[in-house]
């Protein structure tokens, strides 16, 4: 029994030792590797935006007219007046196409002018109502007229008796001739009152049944002038340029207005810009706001033109402003240079520099920059010896590269995931 086990413990250690001299298992073949290069990383932001004129007029849903209309902005701070009931609303029945080249003075719309029914009845209700108040107030002066001739006709009868009565004085008491006395002070000072307040009353009366009679023309006017004002109108462009359309909503989408659409009085519906665009208009999430300055040059692509790429710098920044619950600021590039294809409302991506380019430096995928708690950046570069972490030191990068500029050397093999044995 003891030489059994003694060679079972003899067999045991032979098989330790034979593990022992036994190669690490090799890497696993699926870690991602890249190479590092040499090489340049622009660091750039992208922003959405469209082409703009600097000379431009917003053109508005005419008010009905039966000559040429431009209407033009509201000054500031001020309000269209909106008359009682519905809204108007002008149908466009003819337009210039988006696009259009259009000369000063040149018919871009017409629209036929449509009063709401409601509206009609509002103003009818509205004459009918000065109709009676103009009633009430006539009748309440005639009443009133009455009733100071019955006061004024009692007050002098009431001054003939207390003259009658005085009469009798020289045979009265006393005490009684007093009171007489003074009961026909008060009746003439009460009928001279009533006097002099009748032509006063009267005037103030007749001004109310005049003001009530002028509200009632009033009414009777514009509901003429609603009966009366249909036809058609028509806008003409106030200065050359391109037709830009507006847009209106349709089952909760919004798209370009077309022939046939009702569009509320006072409504933006045309833009007429100048034929060439020279600036861009875009916009930058308030996150990155701080990586662009005025100055920043800027390549800008066209999803009109694929192969089109123009120069533009950076003009100004605009205030922070939210957008659909999205902090956003307006950023205006200028265009270095353009072509005459280049009209407004184009929809252009901007490639905005964020800093001067590098020199060449060596060049990884970001995705091999790995970080440790503290925040500093190192990769996984292969070896001879299996996979070793190395920290670095980069110069810049973007959403794809990294530029090192200390740790790495142009031809490392780096992991573009954490290798395996470091995992352990």
């Amino acid at each position: 029994m003891a030489g059994l086990c003694f060679l079972a413990l003899v067999a045991a250690v032979f098989t330790w030792r034979q593990r022992a001299q036994l190669p690490p298992p090799s890497p696993p073949s699926d870690v991602r590797v890249a190479q590092a290069r040499p090489g340049v990383v622009d660091s750039t932001l992208r922003l959405a935006g469209v082409t703009v004129s600097r000379n431009s007029v917003t053109l508005r849903a005419p008010e009905g007219a039966s000559v040429p209309l431009l209407a033009p902005e509201p000054a500031a701070g001020t309000a269209r007046r909106t008359p009682p009931g519905a809204a108007d609303t002008v149908v466009l029945q003819d337009v210039v196409p988006a696009g259009t080249l259009v000369a000063d003075g040149q018919i871009v719309a017409r629209f036929e002018r449509r009063i709401s029914p409601v509206r009609l009845d509002a103003y009818r209700a509205a004459v009918a109502e000065r109709e009676a108040a103009a009633r009430t107030v006539r009748a309440d002066l005639e009443a009133a007229s009455r009733a100071r001739l019955e006061q004024l006709t009692s007050a002098e009868a009431a001054l003939d008796k207390a003259r009658a009565d005085m009469r009798a004085i020289p045979v009265l008491p006393a005490v009684d001739a007093e009171r007489t006395r003074i009961d026909f002070d008060e009746a003439q000072a009460r009928y001279q009152q009533l006097q002099t307040e009748a032509p006063l009353r009267r005037a103030a009366e007749e001004a109310d049944l005049r003001a009530a009679e002028l509200d009632l023309e009033t009414a009777k006017l514009e509901l003429r002038r609603a009966e009366q004002s249909g036809g058609t109108t028509v806008v003409m462009a106030p200065a050359s340029g391109v037709v830009l359309l507006g847009n209106v909503s349709n089952g909760g989408e919004r798209r370009p207005i077309r022939p046939g659409d009702e569009i509320p009085v006072g409504q933006a519906f045309l833009r007429v810009a100048g034929s060439k665009a020279t600036r861009i208009e875009a916009v930058v999430n308030e996150v990155d706001l701080s990586r662009i300055q005025p100055g920043a040059k800027a390549a800008v692509k066209f999803d009109a033109y694929a192969s089109l790429t123009l120069p533009a710098t950076v003009e100004s920044i605009g205030g922070i402003a939210a957008n659909a619950g999205v902090r956003e600021a307006p950023v205006w590039l200028n265009f270095d240079k353009t072509e005459d294809r280049v009209i407004p409302d184009l929809s252009v991506s901007c490639d905005v520099e964020l800093a001067p380019a590098e020199a060449s430096a060596t060049v990884i995928p970001k995705g091999a920059v790995f970080l440790e708690a503290q925040g500093k950046p190192f990769v996984f570069v292969k070896t001879a010896g299996g996979w070793r972490r190395r920290a670095v030191e980069i110069a810049r990068s973007n959403e794809i590269e990294a530029a090192i500029s200390r740790g790495l050397n142009k031809g490392d093999v780096v992991a573009l995931d954490r290798p395996f044995e470091m995992k352990r």
